[in-house]
C-alpha cells in the first residue's frame, strides 16, 4: 500500500549487487507503480550511472527529485516530510501494524509515534496550502496523502489499543475511543475517495487496495 522504502536501503542493494559484477541488466520488482514514483525515479538515475551515488551524497537524492517536481523554494522542506515518513513507514509496513505493535505503557512508545507522524502531517499540510494550484495534484499524491493516511492508520491502531485496555481496566471513555476509532476508520476512506478524485479521477483505485485489519502476510478481503 504505501510500503516506500527509504532509498539508502535500495542504494545500499543496489552497490552490492554492482561490486558482485551485476553491471549489465537490473530488474526490479515495484509491485504498484503509481505509489512508487521517487524509489523507481532513484533506481533508474542510479541504473543509469552506478557510480553516481555514495553513503556520502545518497541523502542529497531527496532535495534533488523534490526540486525536479515542485517549486525550489520549497525542496528542503518536501525533501525532510518525504525522508521522514518513509523512515517512519520503515519500522512496520503500514499494512503489518496493529494494536499490538507499539506498547502503551513502556516510554509512552505508541504516542511517540503517532506524535511524530502528526507533526509531519502538520508541516505536510502547511506547504500543501502555499503552493499554487499547478502543484497541489502532484504535491497530494507524492507528499501529502501518503504523509497523512500512515499518519492516520497509527491513530486509528493507538486508539484501538487504548480502548482494549480501557475496556479491561473499566474506564468511562471505553467507548469514547471506539468512536474515535470509527471517525479515523472513515476518514481513512475520506484520504482514498480524495485521491482517486483528483484530476478528473485519473488514478481511480490506485489506493483501493486493503490496508486494515491483516491477520497474517496476505491482504484480507476489506478493511
Amino acid at each position: 500500500w504505501l510500503n516506500t522504502n527509504q532509498i539508502e536501503r535500495v542504494w545500499e542493494q543496489m552497490n552490492l549487487a554492482y561490486n558482485y559484477g551485476a553491471d549489465r541488466i537490473w530488474i526490479v520488482n515495484v509491485g504498484d507503480i503509481k505509489p512508487m514514483e521517487f524509489p523507481i525515479s532513484f533506481f533508474l538515475e542510479m541504473a543509469w550511472n552506478p557510480l553516481k551515488f555514495n553513503e556520502t551524497n545518497i541523502s542529497n537524492y531527496y532535495k534533488e527529485w523534490c526540486k525536479q517536481q515542485f517549486p525550489e523554494e520549497f525542496k528542503n522542506e518536501i525533501a525532510e516530510i518525504l525522508s521522514l515518513y518513509t523512515k517512519y513507514n520503515s519500522r512496520r509496513k503500514p499494512e503489518l501494524i496493529s494494536q499490538d505493535t507499539y506498547s502503551l505503557t513502556n516510554y509512552n512508545e505508541f504516542e511517540r509515534v503517532v506524535n511524530d507522524f502528526k507533526i509531519l502531517t502538520d508541516k505536510a499540510k502547511t506547504i500543501y496550502n502555499k503552493l499554487s494550484d499547478e502543484y497541489k495534484s502532484a504535491y497530494y499524491q507524492l507528499i501529502l496523502y501518503p504523509t497523512e493516511a500512515s499518519s492516520n492508520l497509527n491513530e486509528l491502531y493507538y486508539n484501538s489499543a487504548k480502548n482494549k485496555m480501557y475496556a479491561i481496566q473499566g474506564r468511562v471513555l471505553t467507548d469514547s475511543l471506539a468512536n474515535k476509532v470509527i471517525d479515523l476508520f472513515n476518514y481513512d476512506k475520506k484520504l482514498s475517495n480524495d485521491y482517486h478524485n483528483l484530476n478528473n479521477k485519473k488514478w481511480n483505485h490506485m489506493m483501493s487496495q486493503t490496508h486494515i485489519g491483516y491477520t497474517y502476510w496476505q491482504q484480507p478481503d476489506s478493511n
